[in-house]
C-alpha cells in the first residue's frame, strides 16, 4: 500500500487499504456475532475481487506483477473450508475473473503504472512466494489435522 502511495498511485493503494478495513471490520463483527459463515464468505469474496481490481488499476498482468495470483488462494481456501462440492463455485468464479482479466489485458496494459522494473520483478517474486507459503501452510495444517485424527474409530491412532 505505501509503495503505491510513494509512486503516486492512490487508487491502487486504496485497494489493499480497503482489504485491511474489510478484514478488521469483519473480525469485529465475527467476535460480536459469532457468525463465521458470513465472515468466511465476505473474506473469500474480498480475496477474489480485490486482487483483480488492483491488477486492473496497475495496468494488467505484467505491470501488476501478476497480482491476481492472490485470488488463486480463494478456491483453495474454499476447498479446505467448504469441501469439494461447495468450493466449485469459487473455482469457477476465479477462472471467470482470470478470463476477464486476460481479455482486458490488452486495454489495461496501454496505461501501466509507472513503477521501476526492479520493483515489478520483486513484487512478482513476493506474490508467488506469498501465495506458495500460504497454500503450503494451509495444506500442512489440513494434513496435520487429518494425521492427528487417524482412521475412523481409532481415536487418533493409526
Amino acid at each position: 500500500m505505501s509503495t503505491y502511495l510513494a509512486f503516486g498511485l492512490p487508487r491502487s493503494a486504496a485497494i489493499p487499504a480497503l482489504y485491511q478495513a474489510l478484514t478488521v471490520t469483519g473480525l469485529v463483527v465475527l467476535v460480536r456475532t459469532r457468525r463465521f459463515g458470513l465472515f468466511r464468505t465476505r473474506q473469500l469474496l474480498a480475496m477474489l475481487v480485490l486482487p483483480g481490481l488492483l491488477q486492473a488499476s496497475l495496468g494488467g498482468f505484467v505491470a501488476s506483477s501478476g497480482m491476481v495470483l492472490w485470488a488463486l488462494f480463494v478456491p483453495l481456501a474454499a476447498l479446505a473450508l467448504l469441501g469439494v462440492r461447495h468450493s466449485v463455485a469459487w473455482l469457477l468464479a476465479f477462472l471467470a475473473e482470470l478470463t476477464v482479466l486476460a481479455a482486458l489485458d490488452p486495454v489495461l496494459r496501454q496505461n501501466p503504472a509507472d513503477l521501476p522494473s526492479g520493483i515489478v520483478i520483486w513484487f512478482f517474486v513476493l506474490n508467488v512466494l506469498g501465495l506458495t507459503l500460504s497454500a503450503y501452510a494451509m495444506l500442512g495444517y489440513l494434513l496435520r489435522r487429518a494425521e492427528s485424527s487417524g482412521p475412523p474409530g481409532t481415536g487418533g491412532r493409526a
